[in-house]
């Protein structure tokens, strides 16, 4: 596989190299037929392992984005604070702003104001400081409801990101579970198929052995047999009084026999 990758890389760059610039769509295919043939040539289960490590390692990526959905949701509720301290900042401006403009559309020396008094002066100084905090702070609302709004779209935004992360990863882990099924189905299959090598030469060796067994089982059955004949494990019942008599006449005609062998023979010297 090193070797071919290794000859496909020099083919691309020859052809890169002499090929023109026309050469490019053809150093493409090339550069996918090579990919593609390294790629089938590691085994599928070992690709399937490798895909579930990938979505394994999707976990920080997840950890990630659920800490931005986090973050924007601390900075949108931080902005929503600020914001609703300056309006009523603003509040209290405009109606301390407006009075006193009022009050300056008077034509007097000076004005007592909360226990104090001002000189016309310094009235129509504080109302134009008044009217400059009254801008900057207006202004200053406006950008944070624009970050504010930039947050929103930031927190809805990461957390469709977050969600589609969460079911493309369940979607992937059920894909690599059928992918794998589907693999130990063809191995299955491949195994059923392939024709069922048997060395002959030993089932005829098992049959001899087993053969051989039975022959010696039944020799010695035999002879446990005939042993237990001579042996009197098998007995005949039989009539003590005809034993005594056979044994009588048996002795007896013995006795005759004896007797007859020594009696003197008639007309001898």
């Amino acid at each position: 596989m090193k070797k071919l990758l290794i000859t496909g890389v020099v083919v691309v760059g020859l052809v890169a190299v002499f090929g023109g610039t026309d050469a490019w769509y053809h150093v493409k295919s090339a550069f996918d037929s090579i990919r593609n043939e390294v790629e089938d040539s590691v085994a599928i289960d070992t690709r399937l392992d490798q895909a579930e490590d990938m979505i394994q390692d999707l976990g920080p990526e997840m950890g990630a984005w659920e800490r931005k959905v986090v973050e924007e949701e601390v900075r949108m509720d931080e902005l929503g604070k600020t914001i609703e301290g300056i309006d009523r900042d603003l509040t209290e401006l405009e109606v301390r702003l407006r009075a006193n403009a009022d009050r300056l559309r008077t034509e007097t020396v000076s004005y007592s104001i909360a226990g104090r008094n001002y000189s016309r002066s310094a009235l129509a100084h504080r109302v134009n400081l008044d009217c400059e905090e009254l801008k900057r702070k207006r202004a200053l609302v406006e950008t944070k409801r624009r970050l504010l709004a930039a947050c929103i779209r930031s927190h809805s935004a990461a957390e469709k990101k977050l969600a589609t992360v969460k079911s493309e990863r369940g979607s992937l882990r059920i894909l690599v579970e059928q992918l794998r099924a589907e693999f130990r189905e063809n191995e299955a299959l491949a195994a059923t198929s392939q024709p069922i090598d048997v060395d002959d030469s030993k089932l005829a060796e098992v049959k001899r052995i087993l053969q051989r067994c039975n022959h010696r089982l039944k020799v010695e059955r035999k002879l446990l047999e005939r042993q237990g004949t001579y042996t009197g494990t098998h007995q005949t019942a039989v009539d003590a009084s005809e034993v005594i008599d056979e044994v009588d006449r048996y002795l007896g005609r013995a006795d005759s026999a004896a007797a007859e062998s020594l009696a003197p023979v008639i007309g001898s010297n």
